[in-house]
């Protein structure tokens, strides 16, 4: 019985195919409310396949972190190492406190890693509606601020944009709609 319970799990997740003539069914004097599930089709393997590269893929912008590339803390080494040049860079002030490094990461959205001595201080995305990143949370280029507050609840508004400082987030509106969204430490 343990066996088909293993079996009818594996199945489930589609980590198992069976013979179309082998069934995970039990037999009627101790079947459970558990029905034989058909085995996954080469279309249901398909798109698993594709929401598995889509939740691996490095779109997801976590609140005081970052991405998995390219994170809060990180030398400049090390970033260069995960994404290579900037197609632009500069120094952020006289003294060489700090670089501004652009990066083009799709077609639809923009970078800008501004890095010190102690490593990458501040990232600010800058997309569109049709940009792939998103916060882990759930927001994305083109929402609204009430659609926002629906994810974060209230945060320091000022002019056109919205911070939360204890989760180290922060957005910038456009003609009403999230333009860009910008990661640095939290506040505790």
């Amino acid at each position: 019985m343990r066996n088909k319970s293993i079996t009818t799990l594996l199945v489930s997740l589609g980590l198992l195919t069976l013979p179309a003539t082998q069934s995970i069914a039990q037999s009627p004097a101790n079947r459970s409310t558990d029905t034989a599930l058909p085995p996954p089709t080469e279309a249901s393997e398909d798109i698993r396949g594709k929401v598995l590269r889509y939740l691996e893929s490095d779109i997801f912008i976590t609140e005081g972190y970052g991405l998995k590339k390219v994170h809060l803390g990180q030398s400049l080494n090390d970033l260069i190492e995960q994404i290579g040049q900037p197609h632009k860079s500069n120094r952020a002030s006289l003294f060489g406190g700090s670089r501004k490094l652009y990066y083009r990461i799709d077609s639809n959205t923009e970078m800008l890693v501004i890095v010190t001595k102690r490593g990458v201080e501040q990232i600010v995305f800058e997309g569109d509606l049709s940009s792939s990143y998103s916060t882990y949370a759930g927001a994305r280029f083109g929402m609204s601020q009430s659609q926002l507050q629906i994810i974060y609840g209230n945060g320091t508004v000022k002019k056109n944009t919205i911070r939360f400082s204890r989760k180290g987030i922060g957005f910038a509106f456009k003609n009403g709609t999230i333009n860009i969204i910008q990661v640095f430490p939290k506040c505790t």
